[in-house]
């Protein structure tokens, strides 16, 4: 095996590092249109949503990917005020084998601060710092196999935890124009603890297939079961006019987004409990190709919380 490969699998399954996922759900760029698209991602945010789809790169690549502050409410009540930034690099180690690494940085603020009666108290922040290291091998033109570890830290107020997490992730490819991939998140995790209040991420499991037969068209979706009881769907389709201007438009039931309150429960420390919520949206997004650079901008509308944007730019280093 070779020696690189060697040494990443060592850092993936033992490295003391730290990482996280976003409270509010990290939205996938303009590659995976929306989140519709995990079965056939090709540049380097594979590492974060597809680890099986890295050895499909055209080339080694990195991504960087920023959400533009806003401030979700529902009703009168501000539910989150958020942003993040995504940054990721993918590389060919070989011709079937591809490593990858991704950073998110995502900050929260204007979250709920209160007493034990439950009367505002004021608001607080909360920060998480993600770091996925990904390997992906093909091992026939029809079968790749992928692996994910991510570390995370977390700090809520002058709280803070680390934990970790691993997935995996199956691709089949079917005559060079049908995707298929099964994806489980967070199959093994450590227990993040702040001042006795313990919280993990519950296992999640989805299959995303990708129809694309041809170089200007193309149709995703991607179903799956969150282990708290939450089934999600989202699906999507992306066409690209003269090989430099695409744009996709995508639709997802239920976005994730867990909303923290911080609560003084009569002793020194406090404590925090976590609400989670969940939205319908509708996206779309637009991206412009000039040769190894590809610069893109994305939108989500969401029924309960109004408009969120992302702005985008990927390079084939190769």
């Amino acid at each position: 095996m070779n020696r690189y490969i060697k040494t990443m699998l060592v850092m993936v399954l033992s490295a003391p590092l730290l990482c996280a996922v976003s409270y509010y759900t990290v939205e996938p760029g303009f590659e995976a249109y929306g989140g519709a698209n995990k079965a056939r991602i090709e540049n380097s945010t594979a590492v974060r949503y597809n680890p099986a789809s890295l050895p499909y790169m055209t080339g080694d690549g990195t991504s960087l990917y920023y959400h533009i502050p806003s401030t979700a409410k529902s009703g009168r009540e501000t539910v989150l005020d958020s942003s993040y930034a995504f940054l990721s690099f993918g590389k060919m180690i070989a011709p079937k084998d591809a490593l990858g690494i991704s950073l998110v940085s995502s900050v929260e603020s204007g979250l709920d601060g209160r007493d034990a009666s439950g009367v505002m108290t004021g608001e607080f922040s909360s920060i998480e710092e993600n770091l996925d290291i990904s390997y992906g091998k093909l091992f026939s033109k029809y079968l790749s196999l992928g692996l994910k570890t991510s570390f995370r830290y977390t700090r809520i107020a002058n709280y803070q935890y680390v934990s970790l997490h691993t997935g995996l992730a199956l691709g089949i490819n079917i005559k060079q124009a049908l995707y298929f991939s099964l994806l489980g998140d967070d199959l093994l995790s450590t227990r993040g603890s702040l001042i006795g209040s313990d919280y993990r991420n519950p296992r999640r499991f989805a299959a995303s297939v990708t129809f694309a037969p041809g170089q200007l068209w193309s149709a995703s979706a991607t179903a799956g079961y969150v282990m708290d009881g939450q089934f999600f769907v989202n699906a999507g389709t992306a066409m690209r006019i003269r090989r430099a201007v695409s744009f996709y438009i995508d639709y997802e039931n239920y976005t994730e987004m867990h909303h923290n309150v911080l609560e003084n429960k009569g002793t020194l420390d406090g404590n925090y409990s976590t609400v989670t919520y969940f939205f319908r949206e509708l996206g779309g997004g637009l991206a412009f190709t000039h040769r190894r650079t590809t610069f893109d901008y994305s939108l989500k509308f969401h029924r309960e919380l109004g408009l969120s944007h992302n702005i985008g730019v990927s390079l084939k280093i190769k």
